[in-house]
C-alpha cells in the first residue's frame, strides 16, 4: 500500500469591530475561525473603492444593536466604526481588508443571531472635508500622487516606468478619494489603493516591485474562464497578491494562455468559516490589450 502525505491546509481568520464612537477605537469584538462568518471582498485597479461584505453569527445583542444604530448613515450622529478582517491560511494570511462600516443590518429571528455589515476602505476620506489642490506650471503626476498620499497618510508606491508631465492641474473641492480618481483620468495612468497604499504605474505595465505570481496545478481551483480580455481564475486564497502585479498562467488545458503576458486588474477574497475552500478570484487583462 502507498501512503500518502497529504496536509489539508488549515483556514485562519481573525476579524476585530472597532468603535468610532468619541474616536475610541474600543474593540468591540474579536472573533476566529471558531466563529461563523462569511465575508468577501474586492479592489481593483480602475479606482473603485475597496469594499467588503460580511455576515456574523453569535455578537452579542447589545454590540449588534450598537453597530445597527450607529453605522447606518442617515442619522444625524453616525458613528464611523471599524471593521479589520486578517484571512488566509495558517502558514499564509494577512489583513484583506480594513474599512469603515457604512451599513450594519441585524437578524433576530432565530436563536442564531446574525449581522450583515457593509464597508468601505477609505469611507471616513469621502465623508471628511473637501480639499482642492492646485499646483501651477509643469508638474509631474508622481509629484502630485505623492501629495494626495501624504494627505491619506498612505504609504506611497511610484511604480511608473514613464512619468507624465501636467501642466495647471487644480482641483475644487474635492473628497480625497475622487481627488486621486481625477489624476488618474486627467493623466492616464493607474492610480489607486490597496492596503493603504497608494500606487501609480502605467496602464499596460504591473507593478514592478513584485514578483511575478504563478498560477499552476498547486493552487488553481476550478477551470480557467477564458474571455476576450483575458481570464478569471480562482486560486486558494493568497493574501499577497496585488492588483496590478504581474500573474502567469500554467495550464494544461489552455495551453496559449500559458503565454500571454497578464495582469491582475480586479481581485475578490472570499471565505466562510462553516464552508470549503477561501478562494480569490482574479480577473485578468492581457497586457497588449492595455492601454499605455
Amino acid at each position: 500500500m502507498i501512503n500518502f502525505d497529504w496536509v489539508v491546509p488549515k483556514r485562519y481568520i481573525k476579524l476585530q469591530l472597532f468603535s468610532g464612537k468619541d474616536n475610541s477605537n474600543e474593540l468591540l469584538s474579536e472573533l476566529d475561525i471558531n466563529a461563523k462568518i462569511t465575508f468577501n471582498t474586492s479592489e481593483s485597479v480602475s479606482g473603485a473603492t475597496n469594499e467588503a461584505n460580511i455576515v456574523i453569527n453569535g455578537i452579542l445583542p447589545d454590540k449588534m444593536a450598537f453597530l445597527a444604530t450607529t453605522s447606518t448613515q442617515w442619522i444625524k450622529e453616525a458613528v464611523q466604526n471599524k471593521i479589520v478582517i486578517d484571512a488566509g491560511y495558517e502558514n499564509n494570511h494577512a489583513i484583506v481588508f480594513s474599512g469603515i462600516i457604512n451599513e450594519a443590518t441585524p437578524s433576530l429571528n432565530d436563536a442564531n443571531y446574525s449581522i450583515t455589515l457593509k464597508a468601505l476602505a477609505g469611507f471616513d476620506l469621502m465623508l471628511g472635508v473637501n480639499k482642492s489642490y492646485e499646483f501651477k506650471g509643469k508638474r509631474k503626476a508622481s509629484e502630485i500622487a505623492n501629495t494626495l498620499a501624504n494627505d491619506l497618510k498612505f504609504v506611497f508606491k511610484n511604480e511608473l516606468v514613464k512619468d507624465v508631465e501636467i501642466t495647471d492641474y487644480h482641483t475644487d473641492s474635492m473628497s480625497i478619494i475622487d481627488n486621486i480618481r481625477n489624476l488618474a483620468d486627467v493623466s492616464g495612468l493607474d492610480i489607486y489603493t490597496s492596503n493603504n497604499i497608494l500606487y501609480i504605474k502605467n496602464k499596460g505595465t504591473p507593478i514592478k516591485s513584485l514578483d511575478k505570481f504563478i498560477i499552476d496545478d498547486t493552487n488553481m481551483i476550478g477551470n480557467i474562464d477564458i474571455t476576450s480580455q483575458g481570464a478569471n481564475v480562482k486560486v486558494l486564497m493568497n493574501p499577497a497578491l496585488i492588483t496590478g502585479q504581474e500573474i502567469q498562467v500554467k495550464s494544461k488545458k489552455f495551453e496559449l494562455i500559458n503565454e500571454q503576458q497578464l495582469i491582475l486588474q480586479t481581485l475578490s477574497h472570499s471565505g466562510d468559516t462553516k464552508g470549503g475552500d477561501w478562494i480569490s478570484n482574479l480577473k485578468l487583462f492581457r497586457k497588449d490589450l492595455l492601454k499605455d
